[in-house]
């Protein structure tokens, strides 16, 4: 049974974090998991990335998911560039914890949340690992300004009713993937796409697999949609991904 815990982290703007854990005592190779951007609302009985942690815990990780700013239960107002920040703010908190396994610090980032812990990974050593999912390679302007009108219809990311579309897209395309995909070497990478995905085809993630240098692995789930979340096979390649990488 795994261990949950919700903590709030007090940066400039307060960050709501679960934290899962195979057992109270103890290291452990330690996953923080980074959401993408929320269009619309989510499902009844969806329960969420708190799912993907408790699965991981159960696997023998300890696992993190948190909500950006602007996004759930966490405080401030969306701004894209400051994900980083809270980003940052959460490695530092991980890193300082007594169940984290310094040598074993994987992000796994899914979408939106994947250009910014791949933006995070390319400046941070201390990331040992990571997992791009459903990752586009480059900012398609048309994609992105739908999914943030779709975001501020539904009310998913507070603070964007004012945002200047424009300004928006022009800051996701200083953190496009295929800018800083090749810095992620020599740490291993994964990328796992959809075969089915409705918003980012696959030929972004083959894109980002023949810039990226090695070590590298490229997965391909031939059923999956963009929400990778949803599909059980997603945490079956994470698991035996970092279980071939680190030997645990």
């Amino acid at each position: 049974m795994a261990i949950i815990e919700k903590h709030i982290l007090r940066l400039d703007v307060d960050i709501a974090a679960y934290i899962a854990l195979p057992r109270r005592n103890g290291k452990y190779p330690t996953i923080i998991i980074c959401h993408g951007i929320p269009a619309g609302p989510r499902t009844p009985g969806d329960r969420g990335y708190v799912e993907i942690v408790e699965n991981l815990s159960i696997r023998g990780y300890a696992s993190i998911f948190f909500n950006f700013r602007g996004v759930g239960e966490s405080g401030g107002k969306f701004n894209y560039s400051l994900w980083l920040n809270d980003l940052k703010g959460i490695v530092d908190f991980t890193y300082s914890q007594n169940f984290t396994d310094t040598s074993k610090l994987c992000i796994v980032g899914f979408s939106g949340g994947a250009i910014i812990a791949l933006n995070h990974a390319v400046h941070d050593g201390r990331i040992k690992a990571l997992i791009l999912g459903a990752c586009p390679a480059i900012i398609n302007n048309t994609l992105f300004r739908s999914i943030f009108e779709h975001a501020r219809k539904h009310g998913t990311l507070r603070g964007i009713e004012n945002m200047d579309m424009n300004s928006l897209i022009e800051k996701l395309r200083e953190m496009e993937p295929i800018k800083w995909i090749d810095k992620i070497s020599p740490r291993p990478l994964l990328i796992i796409h959809g075969g089915k995905d409705e918003l980012i085809p696959v030929k972004h993630a083959i894109t980002l697999f023949r810039k990226a240098g090695e070590p590298k692995k490229l997965k391909i789930i031939p059923n999956a949609t963009h929400k990778l979340r949803i599909h059980h096979e997603t945490i079956n390649i994470i698991d035996s991904w970092l279980k071939q990488i680190w030997s645990v």
